[in-house]
């Protein structure tokens, strides 16, 4: 009680007893892209003559523009030239700030550099005296020496594209490990966001990571390149995904684009935690749909693991892009699970037209796609217009032209008893979802709907996020009446939502918080310990009529 000194009145704020949860959003969706290190292989140069050539560059290649190459014995060691090229000790020689003196003395001949000497066959030095072979080991082992003795002190260049630019033109492989290029999860609200992401990465990399400075110039040029990159599978499959999920009622989107060796590589990095699913750790409270378009079946597990571990996100995988024969999909280990029902499957692919054709129809009109995105989409519809409680099924698949192939309701039992979801086309009703299943059928039929999941994490996300006020308060009957009084008023609201089974209330849910939850050894150990029950609804999922004769008086039934 204040020390009131004055005579008067005075106002005194208090806290109410209640603190409302409220739900947290549900349809946030990360889309993990892989894509080889190749879809960026295309890139303008200017050779000596100032002429533009198209040059592909694979390999271990610096970070970016500015970024030096420290390990040159290795990067040497590695470089390969193509076709009739030969290597030029001068040529390297130039990278170094360094020329090559060359005496020959019978079968051998010596290399002078600054203060360094080494020798090498006098069949590498041609008629002018100067060292140029096609034996690129040669020069390699000459350059490695040279560096070992000290004559080359200073790398003069600043990135791999001087290293090809010395070479004139040459199409140039660096062997070894690749450097990753990653970029986001960043947010967009809207397909022009996402095009503007798509294309500010690719630029990025094209003209900053490549030096292709002539793109800026050359808007048609830039145009072009864009449009080859944006039909290299990998990135057309993560393109239209993103699409399909805002045609399709997605709301926020955080792509995130991993750039590697292979489009088959780990997800999961020790030694680099913040990249592949690692990068999604930051968004642990805006993520709650995760998707890869076109993943691999090991990325896919990795996928799926990552789900389970954070608890609060659900993954829709891929299924296979070709039709699936009965022994397929009921192979074990053919097709990844979800123990816990983190993680829905769909099948088939589907057919979109492309809307990255040039003008002269360069590529395919029409291709086929991963369903991942679209699902998430539909997940964000049902999610807004129905509720989370509400399976994402029954629902129209926009933004297509078709299915890969279709499945019947014969093939489709296969499919259900697995748990994988079938999308059909129903003719004049649509191409529709048909399919409710998480990948815990088989293994864990408790988690065996999407909609139960899904139904849970929202609620024990929110009740998490909800509760923070409760830390370090005092651990009494009165905090635990308050949570349990908090926890209630929004459970109430959810069984309200149509999300909970029950004629009242009390049928729907239940919460405990008292002193059989919080023995004494508990309390004195800092743990709150609330109870709680829900009865969640589960989708129609086999609507079955019984019809019989009725002659008027007795009911027969088939």
């Amino acid at each position: 009680m204040p020390n009131y000194q004055t005579p008067g009145v005075y106002i005194q704020e208090m806290e109410s007893g209640s603190k409302p949860l409220e739900a947290v959003s549900t349809s946030n969706a990360g889309f993990l892209g892989v894509i080889p290190i190749s879809a960026f292989s295309e890139v303008r140069w200017n050779n000596s003559k100032g002429e533009a050539q198209l040059k592909r560059l694979s390999g271990s290649m610096a970070p970016d523009a500015k970024a030096k190459v420290d390990d040159v014995g290795g990067l040497i060691a590695g470089l390969g030239l193509s076709g009739g090229d030969v290597a030029d000790l001068n040529t390297w020689g130039k990278l170094f700030g360094a020329k090559a003196k060359v005496t020959v003395k019978g079968d051998t001949a010596t290399v002078e550099m600054g203060k360094a000497k080494v020798e090498t066959s006098a069949a590498n030095v041609d008629a002018k005296g100067a060292v140029i072979t096609r034996d690129r080991a040669a020069i390699a082992s000459l350059i490695d020496q040279l560096s070992t003795a000290g004559a080359i002190e200073k790398y003069a260049p600043s990135s791999v594209p001087d290293v090809v630019s010395a070479f004139g033109g040459s199409d140039c492989k660096v062997a070894g490990g690749l450097t990753r290029f990653a970029v986001g999860p960043t947010k967009v609200t809207n397909p022009t966001q996402f095009n503007n992401f798509m294309r500010a990465f690719f630029e990025t990399l094209q003209i900053e990571l490549y030096g292709n400075t002539s793109l800026r110039s050359d808007p048609e040029a830039l145009e072009d390149a864009y449009l080859k990159f944006l039909n290299v599978p990998e990135v057309f499959n993560f393109v239209m995904s993103v699409s399909g999920f805002f045609k399709n009622g997605g709301g926020i989107a955080y792509p995130y684009l991993l750039c590697a060796e292979s489009a088959d590589v780990p997800l999961v990095n020790p030694s680099q935690p913040r990249e592949g699913l690692g990068a999604f750790d930051d968004l642990e409270n805006d993520l709650q749909i995760l998707a890869g378009p076109g993943l691999s079946h090991n990325q896919q597990k990795e996928v799926l693991e990552y789900c389970e571990q954070r608890f609060d996100c659900f993954a829709i995988i891929d299924g296979p892009k070709e039709r699936m024969q009965g022994e397929e999909i009921e192979k074990e280990g053919l097709l990844p699970a979800s123990d816990k029902g983190f993680g829905a499957m769909y099948v088939p692919w589907l057919k979109v037209a492309n809307p990255f054709n040039d003008k002269d129809k360069t590529f395919a009109t029409e291709v086929t796609v991963p369903p991942s995105g679209f699902m998430a989409g539909i997940f964000a519809r049902v999610d807004g217009t129905r509720g989370v409680h509400k399976a994402p099924a029954n629902e129209t698949v926009a933004g297509i032209q078709g299915l890969a192939y279709n499945i019947n309701a014969r093939e489709q039992a296969a499919y259900n008893v697995r748990g994988i979801n079938c999308i059909r086309d129903f003719g004049g009703r649509g191409v529709r979802v048909w399919g409710a299943r998480t990948l815990s059928t088989l293994s864990n039929p408790s988690w065996k709907y999407i909609n139960v999941r899904r139904l849970f994490i929202m609620i024990e996300k929110t009740i998490q996020l909800g509760s923070q006020w409760a830390v370090f308060e005092p651990n009494d009957h009165r905090l635990w009446a308050r949570l349990k009084r908090n926890i209630w008023a929004f459970l109430s609201r959810v069984w309200s939502s149509g999300a909970l089974v029950g004629k009242t209330a009390d049928e729907a849910f239940y919460v405990k918080c008292d002193e059989e939850t919080n023995p004494t050894e508990e309390v004195d150990a800092g743990y709150v310990n609330v109870e709680i029950g829900i009865c969640p609804v589960k989708p129609a999922e086999f609507v079955v009529f019984k019809i019989g004769q009725w002659d008027g008086g007795a009911r027969v039934s088939e």
